[in-house]
């Protein structure tokens, strides 16, 4: 008997969305989270999609001649990627001479905390989530998008657009870490009512 693997809907922004989401004036004084997580989520998204709790714990030495260096947690997967200058820009609003290479790279776990044990890190990294999304929900209001806004959905934003800009399957899959293409495939399956009706409206027109 087999498990028939069934695609849920994944969340996602579009091109027009995320730039709406850019462009939203944001307080640095009454506002300086949203700006926090606003960051946070664009560099995901422009690093493919990288996991929050991967991002929680990139440090300082994770940057190495302009590329983002690190092991998925989930995976294992070694990633190199070359920033690009939104990335590069946002890192510049954390870092700075005086920092050290085991520094945190974003100011979300305090460089004094020590995690004795496996499970005290994911404990802290799911509060630290939570806080995150609820702040994403925050700036979504504040961007006026009618969507539900949450971390992940900075790969799935990914993924997804890298499907409509025709990228191959092959470097889809190298991007987002996955450990084989049918992995790739079935994540981008969640995506097929999207591609149907994009085809539709090709063929047939609205």
């Amino acid at each position: 008997m087999k498990i028939k693997y069934s695609p849920t809907r994944k969340e996602t922004l579009s091109l027009t969305e995320l730039d709406k989401l850019r462009k939203v004036q944001l307080d640095l004084k009454t506002q300086h989270r949203l700006i926090d997580v606003r960051n946070y989520y664009f560099f995901s998204f422009n690093n493919a999609g990288i996991r929050v709790s991967d991002l929680i714990q990139l440090k300082v030495k994770n940057i190495v001649d302009g590329r983002l260096h690190y092991e998925m947690g989930k995976t294992g997967h070694f990633k190199s990627i070359l920033l690009n200058t939104e990335s590069l820009s946002i890192i510049k609003q954390y870092v700075n001479p005086q920092s050290k290479p085991n520094d945190y790279l974003f100011p979300i776990l305090s460089k004094d905390e020590e995690f004795n044990d496996a499970q005290t890190l994911r404990n802290k990294i799911e509060s630290k989530n939570a806080t995150i999304n609820e702040n994403l929900k925050k700036l979504a209001v504040a961007a006026e998008l009618e969507k539900r806004l949450h971390f992940h959905s900075s790969r799935h934003s990914f993924s997804n657009i890298a499907r409509k800009k025709k990228a191959d399957l092959y470097g889809i899959s190298k991007a987002l870490g996955h450990k084989s293409i049918k992995v790739t495939e079935m994540y981008l399956a969640s995506f097929d009512e999207e591609a149907l009706d994009e085809t539709m409206q090709m063929v047939l027109g609205k």
